[in-house]
Formats: C-alpha cells, sequence, structure tokens
C-alpha cells in the first residue's frame, strides 16, 4: 500500500499572519475606494443638479425680460393705432434669441388688457397689463424731420420705456439694443446708410429710402406728410449776456430767466436746476470741456433758444434726472437755425425745432426724440427712443400704463415640457417673424 504524502508549507507563522495583515489592508483599500466613488458619484450628482438649477434661474430671468419687453412691443403698437396683439402662442414671434407673444382683450373706455408672454431656454414668463388710451402726443415718434434724414454710416436706433426703468436694464439678453419701438420718418427722403433701426423708417409720400437694410419694421412711405407747430416762447422780461468765462462755474437756481445769449468758455460750468424756464434770444454756445448741468429734482427744465446753438467737442451735457420728459430744447428761430451738437456724454431729453437743421455729433449717446427741419446723424449715432414720452400730451395717440403684474404662464403643457421652445414647438427661428413685422391689426 502506497503512502501519499502531501505537500508540507515552508511559510514561518510570522510570514502566515503578514499575508493576512496584507489581505486585510488591500480589503480596506477596496473598502476605502469603494466609498469614495461613491462620494464623488453623489458629488458630481450634486454638481450637475446645482448647474441645471442655475442654468434654469438663469433662463427664467432672460423670459422675465423678454415678456416685460412684449408688453412694451404691445404698448407701441397700441399707441400706432394696432391692437396691441403681436403673434400666437402657436406662431411666435422671435426676440432675444427666445420667442414671446401677445394677447389682448378690448376691456372698453380705451382700455386694452395685455397678456405678454415669453420663453427662453427653459425659463417661461408672463406679464399683464392694462393700457388706457386718451389723448395725444406731440412725441408719437422717436425722429420727425420735415425735410431730409441722413444717418452716416453704423447707427444703432431703437426704443425704451423710462417709466419701466433705465435704458441699460431694457437691453434683450445677448443683444446690444432695447426694444423695436423706435419710428424715423420724414416727408421727404431718408437715407440710412449701413445703420440697424429697430422699428420703422419711413420716409415721405413721394420720397425714397435709401440703404434700408438694417430696418426691422416697415419702410413704407407715409400716406401723407405732418407738420409741426411753431414754438410758443414763454413771455419774460428781456435780460442781458450770460457768460460763463474759462473755468469758470454759474448755476442758476430754480426760476425764470431770459438771456440775449449764453457763452460759456472752455472748461467753464453751467447749472441749470428746476424747476427753470429759460428763454435765450441769439446764441447757445459752448467751448471745448465745457459742463452743462440741466434739472435734477424731476420737475423739469425747459430751453428755449432762438439763434444758433453750438456744442463743441468734449463737451459734456449731465441730465441727472435720467427722464426725457424733464428736460425740452425749443427752438424759435427762422428758417435755418442750426444746431451743432458734438458732446461726449449720454443726453436724456427732446429737441424741437420746426425751422430748425440738426447735426447730430457721433460721440453723443441721446435717450429721447427728436422733431426738425432736417436731421443729419453722424458716424456711429446711437439713438434711444423713450416711449414714455409718447404717453405726454400733444398730438397723436397717447397712452398711459394703468396697471401691470406678473401673471401665471397660460400654456400648461410649456410648462410641463421645458426643453428649448423652438424644440418644443417644432419652428426654427430664421421662420419666425420680428414682433414689429407680427402685430395684429
Amino acid at each position: 500500500m502506497k503512502k501519499t504524502i502531501g505537500r508540507q508549507s515552508t511559510r514561518t507563522p510570522e510570514q502566515s499572519g503578514l499575508r493576512r495583515e496584507e489581505g486585510s489592508v488591500l480589503a480596506a483599500s477596496v473598502l476605502s475606494l469603494s466609498m469614495l466613488i461613491i462620494l464623488v458619484t453623489a458629488f458630481l450628482g450634486t454638481v450637475q443638479q446645482s448647474s441645471v438649477r442655475q442654468s434654469s434661474a438663469v433662463n427664467d430671468k432672460e423670459a422675465d425680460y423678454l415678456a416685460r419687453a412684449a408688453v412694451a412691443e404691445a404698448i407701441t403698437a397700441i399707441r400706432a393705432g394696432a391692437s396691441g396683439g403681436i403673434a400666437t402662442a402657436g406662431d411666435p414671434a422671435y426676440m432675444g434669441a427666445g420667442v414671446i407673444w401677445v394677447e389682448t382683450t378690448d376691456l372698453g373706455g380705451g382700455q386694452t388688457q395685455v397678456v405678454a408672454s415669453a420663453m427662453k431656454g427653459k425659463g417661461r414668463s408672463s406679464y399683464q397689463a392694462i393700457v388706457e388710451t386718451t389723448g395725444g402726443s406731440l412725441w408719437s415718434r422717436g425722429v420727425s424731420s420735415l425735410a431730409d434724414i441722413l444717418i452716416k454710416t453704423d447707427g444703432k436706433f431703437d426704443a425704451y420705456d423710462s417709466d419701466l426703468g433705465t435704458y441699460a436694464s431694457q437691453i434683450l439678453p445677448g443683444n446690444d439694443y432695447a426694444l423695436g419701438g423706435v419710428t424715423l420718418a420724414t416727408n421727404s427722403d431718408m437715407s440710412l446708410n449701413s445703420s440697424d433701426i429697430h422699428g420703422d423708417a419711413n420716409p415721405g409720400p413721394s420720397g425714397t429710402l435709401t440703404a434700408a437694410g438694417g430696418v426691422t419694421g416697415s419702410t413704407a412711405p407715409l400716406a401723407q406728410t405732418f407738420s409741426l407747430d411753431p414754438v410758443a416762447v414763454p413771455a419774460l422780461p428781456a435780460g442781458g449776456a450770460l457768460v460763463v468765462p474759462n473755468n469758470g462755474s454759474v448755476t442758476l437756481p430754480p426760476g425764470d430767466y431770459r438771456f440775449s445769449s449764453v457763452d460759456v468758455g472752455k472748461g467753464g460750468d453751467l447749472t441749470i436746476q428746476d424747476p427753470s424756464t429759460v428763454v435765450i434770444d441769439d446764441t447757445f454756445d459752448m467751448a471745448k470741456d465745457a459742463v452743462l448741468t440741466v434739472g435734477g429734482s424731476g420737475s423739469g427744465v425747459n430751453i428755449y433758444v432762438g439763434g444758433d446753438m453750438y456744442l463743441a467737442t468734449k463737451t459734456t451735457i449731465l441730465t441727472p434726472d435720467e427722464k426725457p420728459e424733464t428736460v425740452g430744447f425749443y427752438f424759435f428761430g427762422p428758417l435755418g437755425q442750426t444746431v451743432d451738437l458734438q458732446p461726449h456724454s449720454n443726453f436724456f431729453g427732446t429737441l424741437y425745432g420746426p425751422n430748425t437743421y440738426f447735426d447730430m455729433g457721433t460721440k453723443v449717446d441721446f435717450h429721447g426724440a427728436i422733431a426738425g427741419r432736417e436731421i443729419y446723424f453722424q458716424p456711429h449715432a446711437r439713438f434711444h427712443f423713450d416711449l414714455a414720452l409718447t404717453r405726454l400730451g400733444g398730438g397723436a395717440t397717447q397712452t398711459s400704463l394703468l396697471h401691470w403684474e406678473e401673471t401665471a404662464f397660460p400654456v400648461q403643457e410649456h410648462l410641463t415640457d421645458r426643453r428649448d421652445p423652438f424644440r418644443v414647438l417644432g419652428v426654427k427661428r430664421d421662420s419666425l417673424r420680428s414682433p414689429a413685422a407680427a402685430w395684429h391689426p
């Protein structure tokens, strides 16, 4: 009988213990690595969820801006005689990389309910407003000229509503402009020269429009010409010349003033506090580096000028109220009166002169409205029509914003389906109309 002899272990007790210890360490390492993987996975999931929430919050804010802009666009449509409705939920208008539409209800008594809705990315927003149509406004459009309007290269014209906030707050997400409610109109010819007009550009009934590729709204000729009423000059006692010496300073407290002329020297500073009315019978000149400060309390300054007005390059106009309706320049000179504005600053106000030739400089960022005999904008002009001016009295349709508030988004399925609106609707953004082109009659 064979005897089977088994292989005998050559490990010492110490070596066997070491192997068992190595196995325990390996098991612990695997367990730690597994826990680390679980923690990293959970962290990445949290980060992803946070990123999604942040993206949704940004989209909601962008949709909120678009809905507000749609309210202003509806007000512009009502002011122009349309119903205020824009596009539809099924066929919206393209605005600011999103979509908008506006539904309106005639409440009677000149009042219209406006419900503006917007979708941008995952964002959804709606605003409801009550708009009342009453009298008229001198400032029914941004730029009005009895003769030609000439804009040199790279002009940018748009609109905003100072009753809804600053111009900067109404710039649409992803764009360098605010609203599309500006209108340029002339009884004669208009030349735009590669400028962007976010609104309408209407030549006279027999006029021509050249270089109109950047117009988002109507380019149809006016059905009939319009007129500008003469300036009614306040009757104030005659006064002498006002001279501000070089680097000097003069402040006019609130009140009524009449000067034969005004001359502000180089580096001079003229401040006109409000409320004030100032009549200047002849010229108003400001030299280089001079500063004109107008208003500040919101109660208004009106300046009447009978001669030419010249604001040299690098002058500054300060209008602390930043409300165009509170600062008005009225020019009552004879045919051929010239206003040459070359300041390097923002300007908030209105310019009106039925006989006046306006030369708007390249460094002025204009907020308000202008009406004159002939208007020339130098290269890179920036002009922002304040829609709040249309709610002042004076001659065309006047609207008042009685109430507005955020309201429930009207399309429930778009609330649950938060995909990009172009995917939800199955449309391409290039196929959608602009808001100005989607007005309801």
